[in-house]
């Protein structure tokens, strides 16, 4: 136990380093330090319901997203994960899919694809003709989108869990502009008892895009005449991220089983309206709880988004502190899980809330052994 904790420590130490060495070469004057913000939604509806807190306990497909250490737990030898979200009153499409293989050796190897896509959005820079008339004939439409694939291992070593993800982003913007990025995440999990704790770092090399525009000459007259800047090649990077987290799962009774999780999401090189905010380290608190029911039947909620708000009035500027409660279920059957989300729910007054919607199939041999089994069982 002494030797699986000096492993947990050594690897936690390992990330941060990288995050110290790599804060001092990603303070780029060129670089932009907010990019790929859509890796930030989440994927699956269990983590969502409970607000993203998740890093410890995550043991399935979705670990490709949330931890990729959790693969070495997945539980069968193919799992298959779909999630698929709406916003904006379907004006965003989010979807993630994903699939898990089960190793021989304490190993499982996963695949995951990420989408955050607004299609049919007019293009109406030739709208207006040189001389004031309008056509509506020159209107056509393109999307934006973006994607990030997803190469995850993860393996266990005793009591300790380690896993990586390398990542490949495309982002597209109709015909106008794309980029093409890479980036890498680190993580780790150990068991002591009933409690988990783990260390999830994400771009922990900084994931850096090189953006490429290309507008012709006709769409930069246009840009011109209309006030417009003509956007220029550049680079931009996302910083890392260390996610600490501590789950504690138990059994009440024969039916009942219950899954907490505190998460502590820290940002570097930046202030922002966090719970703690400074220029050196931002820190975020997610907490999550789940309730099972005879491993078939879950409830679930959180709290997170805990941020620093200013408002405005007449006697002067007031701070208060705000929080985002989620909420979710999921159902088991079989080989079959089904999860719900109900994300949000503090604004929907500015952004409408959203359903999200997962699903998990767990394949294979051992899956199809134990359903004959438990067929078996019934019979007699």
């Amino acid at each position: 136990m002494r030797i699986s904790f000096m492993k947990f420590a050594t690897s936690l130490f390992s990330i941060c380093l990288l995050f110290l060495a790599d804060m001092a070469f990603a303070q780029s004057p060129q670089a932009r330090v907010y990019s790929n913000d859509f890796l930030n939604i989440g994927a699956g509806a269990r983590a969502q319901g409970m607000a993203n807190s998740l890093v410890s306990g995550t043991d399935d497909v979705y670990s490709i997203f949330w931890n990729p250490a959790g693969l070495a737990r997945v539980g069968s030898d193919i799992q298959l994960g779909l999630n698929h979200t709406e916003y904006f009153q379907g004006a965003a499409n989010y979807d993630f899919g994903g699939i898990a293989f089960k190793l021989k050796d304490s190993a499982a190897f996963g695949v995951g694809v990420v989408r955050l896509g607004v299609d049919d959005i007019p293009n109406t820079i030739f709208l207006v003709q040189p001389d004031g008339t309008i056509d509506f004939n020159q209107v056509s439409s393109f999307a934006v989108a973006d994607y990030a694939v997803f190469l995850s291992y993860g393996r266990t070593i005793g009591k300790l869990r380690l896993g990586g993800s390398s990542k490949i982003i495309y982002r597209n913007v109709g015909p106008f502009a794309e980029a093409w990025g890479f980036g890498l995440d680190a993580g780790i999990q150990y068991d002591l008892g009933k409690f988990t704790l783990a260390a999830m770092g994400k771009d922990i090399t900084s994931t850096w895009n090189a953006w490429n525009f290309s507008l012709n000459d006709a769409e930069k007259d246009v840009f011109l005449a209309t006030g417009n800047e003509i956007p220029e090649n550049s680079i931009e990077v996302t910083l890392p991220r260390l996610v600490l987290g501590g789950a504690f799962k138990t059994n009440i009774g024969s039916s009942f089983s219950l899954n907490t999780e505190l998460n502590l999401i820290n940002y570097f090189g930046f202030q922002q309206n966090s719970f703690i905010s400074s220029n050196i380290v931002n820190i975020d608190p997610s907490l999550g709880l789940e309730i099972g029911f005879r491993n078939v039947l879950f409830a679930r909620a959180g709290l997170g988004n805990v941020q620093t708000q200013t408002y405005f009035d007449p006697n002067g500027n007031t701070e208060r502190m705000s929080v985002q409660p989620n909420a979710g279920l999921g159902l088991k059957i079989s080989a079959l899980t089904v999860d719900y989300a109900f994300s949000d729910l503090s604004n929907q007054s500015v952004v409408p809330y959203s359903h999200i919607i997962s699903i998990r199939f767990d394949l294979g041999k051992d899956i199809i052994e134990k359903n004959l089994s438990q067929g078996k069982n019934n019979d007699e």
